[in-house]
């Protein structure tokens, strides 16, 4: 504990423990892979810190099924790198089965109590997709009754579609933003498929809708529960064909634009690449999804560094907690030589830390340019607080005083200010220096009321 002491004056030093800078959230999602678990996660370069595989799925009663995905192994692997684990619970846009779920939800929610602690995960994501309007309250509901359920050192958190146009009807109106808030650590907005299978032909995450899709959820909810979803797939139509849409990976178009010597464009509008493939008849074609392309003219929207480069500055730009990609195995190595780094270009703060980064800047300024206090040494303000504060408050007497007897010992005060508002009072401490020049502390603890004491009115309670 660091004390600066200078004669004839009260210093103030802020005590803390982790460094502020904090890397934010980079999750990634294990679906449909070619890799086992262990090869997806380490090709990611140390870029992913929470991983959700595929494991857990659903019966058409309602019931978890856990899939043979599920690898202790792997979990422990995870957690010896500080990795978290959190599968995701889907419905594999089951409408359905989700429904049932929903209408009697506590033999899911015990199913997945159980199954986190059996396999010692750290949480789970829900991504239950495809379901009416009507659903919203049943799905915050069970999303209530998960959390009290859970133990509170677990994660919850829920994939939830975009909504910037604030649809009603269609089943991206089943997810309450506000409401789920409260019960969730995080929000997963899977800001894409803008455009999608059996629609018009276009980007599946243009810009525009990806940064009109946050700040329509940031309406409702605190940056610090958005992590912005990124797609690592695009889709290409068939030009003339009435249904289109078909998703490609992004690794595989680098390929397709290698091999057959095509020239991409990009839209500076949208933020997007595209490119157009033609293929002629009685010659080779590429094979995507596992099929090989009928002659024709292909318009492939897709990812590349430019335009996830793009999405990673609104996420620094709204300082949201962080990402999730859709999914891992489905980008190439280059994707990892910029990701992390892009992706934590500013570092992440929490909007507690940001008031309290506030407060120790107004703190400093005010008390010095009222000549309350002369600060000797402030850490830097890159620092994250440890809840409560602690502020030690001295004065030091000088020698020739105490040996005359006009002062026969100091008090020191350790003064403990919370700054949540639930907490009303501060705690301070009071020590003394005895007769052998120790420092003893008092036996009770001073309580005062914030509304009446506060940092800087705290010189008020040295007493000499």
């Amino acid at each position: 504990m660091r004390k600066f002491i200078i004669a004839g004056t009260i210093v103030i030093s802020f005590f803390t423990s982790t460094v502020f800078a904090a890397e934010r959230l980079s999750l990634g999602y294990i679906y449909s892979a070619s890799k086992s678990h262990s090869e997806i996660i380490e090709f990611t370069n140390n870029s992913i810190n929470v991983v959700s595989p595929t494991c857990f799925d659903m019966t058409t009663n309602g019931r978890l099924d856990i899939n043979g995905m599920i690898d202790q192994a792997f979990i422990d692997e995870m957690h010896s790198k500080n990795i978290k684990v959190t599968p995701f619970l889907s419905n594999h846009w089951g409408r359905k089965r989700a429904q049932v779920a929903l209408r009697n939800p506590y033999p899911l929610i015990e199913d997945l109590v159980n199954a986190i602690e059996k396999y010692n995960l750290d949480g789970v994501n829900v991504d239950l997709e495809n379901l009416e309007a009507k659903d919203k309250n049943a799905l915050t509901e069970f999303m209530r009754l998960l959390r009290d359920a859970l133990p509170k050192d677990k994660t919850l958190s829920i994939a939830v579609a975009p909504n910037p146009k604030k649809l009603t009807t269609t089943w991206v109106a089943a997810y309450d933003y506000k409401a789920l808030a409260e019960y969730v650590d995080y929000m997963v907005v899977m800001t894409y498929d803008e455009h999608c299978y059996g629609g018009a032909e276009g980007p599946v995450a243009g810009i525009n809708f990806v940064q009109d899709s946050i700040e329509a959820i940031l309406e409702e909810v605190s940056r610090d529960k958005i992590v912005m979803g990124i797609p690592l797939y695009g889709r290409f139509w068939q030009v003339g064909e009435d249904v289109g849409g078909e998703a490609i990976v992004i690794a595989n178009v680098p390929r397709i634009i290698k091999k057959y010597r095509l020239v991409p464009k990009y839209s500076l509008e949208e933020e997007t690449p595209f490119v157009q493939l033609e293929v002629y008849q009685d010659e080779p074609s590429p094979y995507i999804n596992g099929r090989q392309l009928e002659p024709g003219i292909y318009n492939i929207w897709y990812e590349n560094e430019n335009s996830i480069r793009a999405k990673l500055a609104l996420v620094n730009e709204y300082n949201l907690l962080g990402t999730g990609l859709w999914a891992l195995d489905n980008e190439d190595a280059d994707f990892w030589t910029y990701y992390k780094d892009a992706l934590n270009e500013i570092p992440y703060e929490s909007e507690k830390e940001i008031r309290i980064r506030a407060r120790m800047e107004y703190a400093k300024k005010y008390a010095v340019e009222e000549e309350l206090i002369r600060v000797e040494e402030m850490p830097p303000l890159d620092i994250q607080y440890i809840e409560p504060i602690t502020l030690v408050l001295e004065h030091e007497v000088e020698k020739e005083d105490v040996e005359e007897g006009n002062v026969t010992k100091m008090l020191v005060y350790e003064v403990v200010l919370p700054f949540e508002k639930k907490n009303k009072s501060i705690k301070i401490k009071r020590f003394y220096i005895d007769e052998n020049n120790e420092l003893k502390a008092r036996d009770e603890n001073l309580y005062y009321d914030t509304s009446y004491v506060s940092a800087i009115s705290t010189k008020a309670l040295l007493v000499i």
